[in-house]
């Protein structure tokens, strides 16, 4: 920060702390906590990357906390691969990746979160 203040920041940042939606509010504290608890048995990676954005409620629409979103899968891509759930660890990627392309379109950030996946 350059000392400048930035309203649209602010008001995105307290958008975020007062969701009650509760898979907003679980992600919210998966950040400071545990993670959220996720079934045994791993699906194929599509399936999987379909699961985390059914999960997020993010099928088609543009949503405000997309970044937010993007960090907390790029979060379960790390665990999911540390616990040697790979097919999970690539679904949580494809997700942020679609994600990033869907809100920034195609560009660096995009090709830079496509290339995390592999």
């Amino acid at each position: 920060s350059l000392g400048i203040s930035d309203a649209a920041l602010r008001q995105r940042a307290e958008q975020w702390r007062d969701a009650q939606q509760p898979h907003l509010q679980a992600v919210r504290q998966s950040f400071c906590e545990a993670p959220v608890a996720e079934p045994d048995a791993e699906e194929n990676a599509l399936e999987e990357k379909q699961r985390y954005l059914d999960y997020l409620a993010v099928q088609k629409d543009r949503i405000w906390c997309w970044g937010q979103l993007v960090r907390w899968l790029n979060k379960r891509r790390v665990l999911a691969r540390d616990l040697g759930q790979f097919r999970r660890a690539l679904g949580a990627g494809l997700a942020a990746a679609e994600l990033v392309t869907r809100h920034l379109g195609e560009g660096p950030q995009a090709l830079e979160a496509w290339a995390d996946c592999a």
